[in-house]
């Protein structure tokens, strides 16, 4: 998984690893003013996301580590994906990372 990560050594580590992506198309058709307001919260979408998995995650006793350091190249030829969704979050929920 570190390789999903920039090299981010923790991404190896125990746990389940979350990515969290955007299908754009998806979001264009949701904001159909488009544009900056369409790119923005698709991001403020996945954010929410995450932090709803963090904060799950907390109340059942388990740690999390996430970044948007996500290399998209390596993930979508790894995983298939077409070219309108990009992976832009990686999360881990575990017992306890190494520091």
């Amino acid at each position: 998984m570190s390789e999903f990560i920039q090299g981010q050594s923790w991404g190896d580590g125990n746990g389940v690893a979350i990515l969290i992506g955007v299908d754009w198309e998806y979001h264009a058709a949701l904001y159909p003013e488009g544009g900056a307001s369409a790119y923005l919260q698709a991001l403020v979408d996945a954010g929410r996301f995450g932090q709803a998995l963090v904060l799950e995650g907390l109340s059942n006793g388990l740690a999390s580590r996430m970044t948007p350091a996500v290399s998209e190249t390596i993930i979508k030829n790894a995983l298939g994906l077409p070219e309108e969704r990009d992976p832009i979050h990686f999360l881990r929920l575990g017992l306890e990372f190494q520091r």
